[in-house]
C-alpha cells in the first residue's frame, strides 16, 4: 500500500499550501520505507492518475538552458501476460502536453526541435516509471501495481501456481 506523504509548503496550513513530498509504503501493516516524488510520479502516470504535470529537460538547441513540458492529458494502462508461460508485465503510458517555459528564445515548435522535445519527455516519463518499478520490485518486495491480480484474472492456472511464491518472482 502507497500512502501520500504530503508537506505543507506554507505559513499555514490550507489545501494550496500542500505538496505531496513521496509516498509511504505500507507492507503488512507496517512502515516499510519511502520512495522520491520522482518515483511517486512515475507511479500516478502507470496507474493512470496524472491530472496535469511539469517535466523540466535541457533544451534540444542549448544543454545549458531548461525547458518545461506542461502535461496536459496522460492514460497509463497496466498490462500482465504470459509468455513461454511466465509472466509478463507491461506498463503504456500515453502523455500530450505544451511546451509551458523556456530559457532560451530558440524557435522549438520547429519539427525537428519539437520532435526531440518529445523524446525527451518520452525518456522522463519511462525512467521515472522504471524507477517505481524497480524500487516496489528490488527495496520493498511488493506488488503495487496488481500485476498478480491481472494475472488471476487472465491466466487463472498460472495464478494458482505462483501466487504463493509472487514477493520472491
Amino acid at each position: 500500500v502507497l500512502i501520500p506523504v504530503i508537506q505543507s509548503v506554507g505559513s499555514e496550513a490550507r489545501l494550496e499550501d500542500l505538496k505531496i513530498e513521496g509516498m509511504a509504503v505500507i507492507k503488512k501493516n507496517m512502515l516499510i520505507g519511502y520512495v522520491t516524488p520522482l518515483e511517486t510520479r512515475g507511479y500516478m502516470f502507470a496507474k493512470n492518475k496524472i491530472g496535469s504535470t511539469i517535466l523540466v529537460t535541457s533544451s534540444p538547441v542549448n544543454p545549458e538552458k531548461k525547458v518545461s513540458i506542461e502535461v496536459t492529458r496522460s492514460e497509463g494502462k497496466i498490462k500482465a501476460g504470459l509468455k513461454d508461460g511466465k509472466p509478463v508485465l507491461m506498463i503504456e503510458v500515453k502523455a500530450q502536453g505544451n511546451i509551458g517555459e523556456q530559457q532560451d528564445e530558440a524557435d522549438l515548435t520547429e519539427l525537428g526541435r519539437k520532435k526531440t522535445l518529445e523524446r525527451k519527455a518520452e525518456s522522463l516519463i519511462r525512467e521515472e516509471v522504471e524507477a517505481i518499478v524497480k524500487t516496489s520490485q528490488e527495496k520493498f518486495r511488493i506488488d503495487i501495481f496488481g500485476f498478480i491480480d491481472k494475472i488471476k484474472k487472465n491466466h487463472y492456472r498460472t495464478w494458482k501456481e505462483i501466487h504463493a511464491q509472487w514477493d520472491d518472482i
